[in-house]
């Protein structure tokens, strides 16, 4: 984007506007869409709902796109990258292990709508009830079904995720990790 910017004319002329989460430039102004996208279209009452996050700027959504309705965020430039951080994680983390999830569970020939179903209510109890949302033996503290869970993963990749989330959550049992 910034050598397109600066070798391009009209980029001199115009304002220009980027959709990065991460891009910090002089030469333009950023307004990062809240959203995840695949390749299908979204619809239009979604668009209309998406959240731009930018980082403190002199001039207002609004003022580049004075049709659209979108709610935006400013934050201060110094916590773009960690806000684009929790993007990635919160979506494309949760992605890699619903794709784990679901390829094992194939293996074993479970029905796609009972595995749906467990993604669908995960997904229910995260929206209606953020902070209850956890459940199972990492919200109970149950060490001795968290050390089976590790001893099960020992030779799958996904065992440091796991160790990962419990040193996150701050597990107390230090035999966990």
């Amino acid at each position: 984007i910034v050598p397109w910017l600066e070798t391009n004319q009209i980029a001199s002329q115009k304002p220009c506007i980027h959709f990065s989460g991460t891009l910090q430039t002089s030469l333009a102004t950023g307004y990062h869409p809240l959203m995840t996208f695949s390749t299908v279209p979204l619809p239009l009452d979604t668009l209309e709902k998406m959240l731009f996050v930018s980082p403190n700027s002199n001039k207002s959504f609004q003022s580049y796109f004075p049709q659209l309705t979108n709610p935006c965020l400013q934050i201060s430039a110094d916590d773009m990258p960690f806000y684009h951080a929790l993007c990635v994680m919160a979506n494309n983390f949760s992605t890699l292990l619903w794709q784990k999830f679901f390829d094992e569970m194939e293996q074993w020939s479970a029905p796609t709508e009972s595995t749906q179903l467990f993604l669908k209510q995960t997904f229910h109890n995260i929206i209606m009830q953020p902070k209850q949302a956890l459940t199972g033996p990492i919200a109970r503290h149950d060490t001795k079904t968290i050390l089976s869970n590790l001893d099960a993963l020992k030779n799958d990749s996904f065992i440091s995720i796991y160790q990962g989330f419990l040193s996150s959550y701050q597990i107390d049992d230090k035999s966990t990790r």
